[in-house]
Order: structure tokens, then sequence, then C-alpha cells
């Protein structure tokens, strides 16, 4: 059989008796500990937490700064490029606005001519009908030589053609024959 052993309960322990006050000291300090414990913590998670916002909004700003300046970029460069298109669009109308000009003037100048030949194919007609007819022709090759391809050349060619005609039934073929070889010749360039 086993002895047993008797243990005075002040042996291993030692207890003391509280009043009922210092229990509530007691108990108070431990709710005071626990709050500040938590409280400790709290601040450790929110510190922790402000932290990872402030990480975040950090990183958000710099995002937000890099999107900027991408966006900044990509403005730029629309400017760029709408810059060099307004020049481009600029130019073609520098170089259409050039075009119709020289367009009119040529076109001026050709009216011009075209006035002036007519004039000297009625000049020329009426020295023909006045029985001027070595004026008449003079004026008429003139038409051929130096208003080649318009209308009144080819008109003042028929009636060169038509004064050598008379010549011939005439018998004067040496001033038939001077039109001829003068119409034949190439106009000058």
């Amino acid at each position: 059989m086993k002895q047993e052993r008797s243990v005075k309960p002040t042996e291993h322990l030692r207890v003391r008796a509280f009043t009922a006050e210092e229990a509530n000291r007691a108990a108070d300090a431990a709710v005071m500990d626990a709050g500040a414990a938590m409280r400790d913590g709290a601040v450790m998670r929110a510190a922790a937490l402000g932290e990872s916002a402030a990480v975040v909004k950090a990183a958000s700003v710099a995002e937000a700064a890099a999107v900027m300046k991408a966006a900044t970029a990509v403005e730029a460069a629309a400017v760029v490029k709408a810059a060099a298109v307004m020049e481009a669009a600029a130019v073609v109308e520098a170089g259409a606005a050039i075009q119709t000009a020289a367009i009119l003037h040529a076109s001026a100048v050709v009216e011009e001519e075209a006035v002036l030949a007519t004039r000297l194919l009625r000049m020329a007609d009426g020295y023909l009908a006045a029985g001027s007819v070595h004026q008449a022709a003079e004026m008429y090759f003139e038409l051929v030589e130096s208003h080649h391809g318009t209308i009144e050349a080819v008109q003042a060619r028929k009636r060169l053609l038509e004064v050598s005609d008379t010549h011939e039934r005439s018998g004067e073929m040496r001033q038939a024959r001077s039109i001829y070889e003068r119409l034949l010749k190439p106009p000058p360039e």
C-alpha cells in the first residue's frame, strides 16, 4: 500500500489572502494591462496598415505620375504630330496656291495670246481684202510660226494656201512656190 504523505499548503505555495479591495485593484490592473496590450497591438496594427496604405498610396501616386507623364508624352507626341500634319497641310496649301497662281497666270497669258492672235488674223484679213497680199502673207506666216497649234494659226495656214492658189492661177509660180516651201518647214521650237 501506498503511504500517503500529507502536504502542508504553505509548503510549496505561498497563499496569501486578499482583501476585497486588493482583489478589485488587481482585477483593474489586469484589465488595464490587457487594454494597454490591446491598444499597443491596435496601434502596431494601425501603423502596419498605415504603412501599407502609405506604400499603396505612394505606389498609386507614382503610378498616377507615370500615367500622367505617359499621357503628357502621348499628348506631346500628338501635338507634335498635329503640328507636323498642319505644317504639311500648310505646305500643300501653299503649293496648291502657287500652282493655282501659276495656272491662272499661264491661263491669262494663253488668253492674252489668243486675243492677240485673233487681232493679228483680223488685221491680216484686212490687208488681204485691201489688196496688200504681201503684207497679209507676212502676218499669216507670223501666226503660223509664232502661234503654232492655235485656231488662228490653222486659219492663217488655210488663208496662205488660198493666197498661193491665187498666185498659181495668175501665173505667179515663184510666189506660190515660196509660200508652199515656207509652209513645209517645221515650226520653230
